[in-house]
């Protein structure tokens, strides 16, 4: 008995570096480009169409390891984002393009699978709020050819919140920093926006829109792991 007793602990040590290293606290930065669109709420006008609008996330980004294979995520992000309408019909300059800047602070969790000890994939989720900077009416109006349309935009709040999901495969290296290669989306539970168009020769085509302020996003992110801030003992002989 005390043999194996023995051998349980001997095992629990050699253990216990490898699950410290892949707890605490961990700082770092997240970039990507996203799509985003509007959702149309009726039938739009032969000539008009949605298109996905491309953008970018940016920011800084955490990791508090909870244990080898769960952790605490978030983070503060610039989100650059909108939406793009097309009227078909026209022959040069086509497009309304909105760009809409967003500060989003992501906050949830994550949990690893393991291929290995530095190989993994994870699962995130978790809330997010969402500040916008511009958050006042707005009138837009094309400058095509053969003429203009416009759109109003009525912003629902400056600020709201967002639920995300992500998937995520990443590693770490030696110096126990992590990287990960992401899929991720961001929905809001109610609307960024409500939007009427107005077109036509007659200026007599009418579509409405909702945007919602969601986006799909593709992201990189890695962070450094403050233990190696730590000094080692070498310093001091």
């Amino acid at each position: 008995m005390r043999r194996i007793s023995l051998l349980l602990c001997l095992a629990l040590a050699g253990q216990f570096p490898d699950l410290q290293a892949q707890t605490g606290l961990r700082v770092g930065f997240t970039a990507g480009p996203n799509i985003s669109r509007a959702n149309p709420t009726d039938s739009f006008p032969s000539q008009f169409s949605r298109r996905n609008r491309a953008g970018a996330t940016l920011g800084f980004s955490f990791e508090y390891g909870l244990s080898a294979n769960s952790a605490i995520l978030g983070g503060i992000h610039y989100v650059n984002k909108g939406y793009k309408i097309s009227n078909d019909t026209f022959t040069l300059n086509p497009f309304i393009v909105r760009r809409i800047n967003t500060i989003n602070v992501p906050i949830g969790f994550t949990f690893k699978q393991r291929f290995n000890d530095q190989n993994f994939i994870r699962e995130n989720f978790g809330l997010s709020y969402t500040y916008r900077f511009d958050s006042q009416d707005s009138v837009v109006a094309s400058n095509g050819n053969p003429g203009t349309y416009t759109i109003t935009e009525k912003p629902a709040a400056a600020g709201y919140p967002m639920f995300f999901l992500g998937l995520e495969l990443g590693g770490t290296t030696e110096s126990k920093n992590t990287y990960a290669f992401g899929l991720n989306f961001f929905q809001t539970f109610g609307r960024d926006a409500d939007i009427t168009g107005v077109g036509g020769v007659n200026r007599n085509r009418f579509f409405d829109m909702v945007y919602k302020g969601g986006f799909a996003n593709i992201t990189f992110t890695y962070t450094f792991s403050l233990q190696n801030l730590k000094k080692s003992e070498e310093w001091f002989y």
